[in-house]
């Protein structure tokens, strides 16, 4: 009717939790979990392929070994910012090293010789 004053809207925007995509959102940011194993973590291993939440694929160059706590950031590849148009937050790759269950004597020795000596990480 021309006399009645129109209702308010009032949207609510839920995000989904628990979501099997590997990606949780920081804000603007989107972080993405790669799991990867202890041997792919230390060796020089080719370009990662992160699958992004618009279909694509990324393929991320890490020659350097990895190790607990390292993220990547890849610039401009997370969620949109409203406020500014044509803008997006990052993407940050932060990676969970898989460990063997169990290592034999002889593994363990040869683990122990070969990384004797090496320069650590602080």
């Amino acid at each position: 009717a021309p006399d009645t004053i129109p209702a308010d809207l009032i949207f609510v925007i839920q995000e989904k939790e628990g979501s099997d995509t590997g990606y949780v959102r920081d804000g603007n940011n989107l972080i993405y979990t790669y799991r990867l194993s202890l041997s792919d973590a230390l060796t020089d291993h080719n370009a990662l392929q992160i699958p992004t939440l618009d279909q694509r694929v990324i393929s991320l160059a890490c020659p350097e070994v990895v190790s607990p706590f390292y993220e990547k950031v890849v610039l401009g590849e997370g969620m949109p910012i409203s406020k500014k148009p044509g803008t997006k937050g990052d993407l940050i790759v932060r990676f969970h090293i898989l460990f063997p269950k169990y290592l034999n004597g002889e593994k363990r020795n040869k683990i122990k010789e070969l990384l004797a000596n090496e320069e650590l990480q602080t």
